[in-house]
């Protein structure tokens, strides 16, 4: 059976992501390995309607079981296997775009390092500045900065749903996926410390996707503090970008770092199957979120619009009280419905839900919850008012 035209993209996106990982996989480490697996899994989902191709997946990622399963770290001799494995899924792709069979592949062999000479984890880094090429980057910095910033606040949002349900698998893929995306674009960037956070919690929250970690407050709580040493993180970025001068203070991480790696390692037995246990019991939101496409535009062209708009008002009511010919007053009357529909566009497109601000709460009282050993339940109301943005950050603090 052929693979449907649209998981050809799919396939080809996920092949791309597996070469970088082995190329940046260094042997005789678990480096890589979590994330290697998770792209099979993924692979062998979407090939599962052409057979040919998705039993040799499934094969491949049965080897990385058993090192999975026995802790054990990828060597060398595995590294070239699934670089062997990896070109041959190229060339069987582009013969099934061709309508011909996919070439044979020998067995994938799996092989191991002896243990005296594995080191079961990249040794931890130092902490270190973050370096931020503000001459060449700049451009790319401030779009980085902006999109983090919305990862990092979906994160903190879908970590918190994620601790009141430890079964929610929407919120575990946003978390997921926020992690992955800042992952990839910090180190485009250069920019190490965030790169390194980011791909560890990753590479837990991977196990938590496959079942192999259970779902906890620790494991939340982990999961926040890393957020929020990318928010200072990000902080420092747009200093850097504001003021010309690149961060000189460390942000720390190597203990974070050492917590979360061993966090696979402290689940107490059955834990996965224990209840929770949270103070923070539930969040009422009684709203509603606006969704659909959106691109990000920069404010200064907004403000720019509402200004041109306004001239375009003045000159319509200008036009107004000229007297003019019937013909030309049905045309001002058309023009003055349009402009007035112009107007009241532009003055929405600073118009955004308060509902951010309110959620800004929720990470508020359920750490005060814990600290105090209280069951709260935080109930919200209003969020879909719609208020200028300038008012909706400014409300964040006063409300803290």
């Amino acid at each position: 059976m052929s693979l449907p035209q649209q998981n050809f993209s799919n396939v080809e996106a996920r092949l791309v992501a597996l070469g970088a990982e082995l190329l940046l996989t260094r042997p005789d480490t678990d480096q890589g390995l979590v994330a290697i697996y998770s792209l099979l899994v993924e692979l062998e989902g979407d090939l599962a309607g052409t057979p040919s191709l998705s039993v040799v997946v499934g094969a491949v990622k049965a080897g990385l079981d058993t090192l999975l399963d026995n802790a054990r770290p990828l060597d060398r001799a595995t590294i070239v296997e699934l670089d062997r494995f990896l070109s041959w899924l190229r060339a069987a792709l582009a013969a099934q775009k061709r309508g011909e069979a996919a070439p044979a592949f020998k067995a994938f062999q799996v092989t191991s390092a002896t243990k005296e000479n594995v080191v079961t984890a990249e040794p931890l880094p130092a902490d270190a500045i973050l370096e931020v090429d503000l001459e060449n980057s700049r451009g790319l910095l401030e779009e980085f900065h902006a999109e983090t910033l919305e990862h990092l606040e979906a994160i903190e949002r879908a970590s918190l749903a994620l601790e009141r349900n430890r079964d929610d698998r929407e919120s575990l893929d946003d978390v997921f996926r926020s992690f992955h995306s800042v992952k990839g674009n910090a180190g485009f960037l250069g920019l190490r410390p965030m790169q390194l956070l980011a791909h560890e919690v990753e590479s837990v929250l991977d196990l938590v996707r496959q079942r192999r970690l259970a779902v906890t407050s620790p494991l939340i709580d982990q999961v926040l503090r890393a957020r929020d040493a990318m928010v200072s993180m990000a902080e420092q970025i747009a200093e850097a970008l504001r003021t010309d001068v690149p961060p000189q203070a460390i942000v720390p991480i190597r203990s974070l770092l050492q917590v979360i790696r061993e966090l696979p390692r402290t689940e107490a037995p059955g834990e996965s199957r224990a209840p929770m246990g949270s103070s923070f019991l539930s969040v009422d939101t009684r709203s509603t979120q606006r969704s659909g496409p959106s691109i990000r535009v920069p404010l200064e062209r907004v403000t720019r619009l509402r200004d041109v708009v306004g001239e375009l008002v003045i000159l319509r009511n200008a036009l107004s009280g000229v007297a003019v010919s019937s013909d030309v007053e049905s045309l001002v009357r058309q023009l003055t419905r349009v402009t007035t529909e112009i107007e009241q566009l532009t003055r929405s497109l600073k118009m955004v839900p308060i509902l951010p601000a309110f959620q800004k709460m929720e990470r508020l009282v359920r750490d005060l919850a814990q600290s105090f050993g209280k069951q709260v339940a935080l109930s919200l109301e209003g969020g879909e008012t719609e208020l200028d943005r300038s008012i909706v950050e400014g409300l964040s603090d006063p409300l803290m």
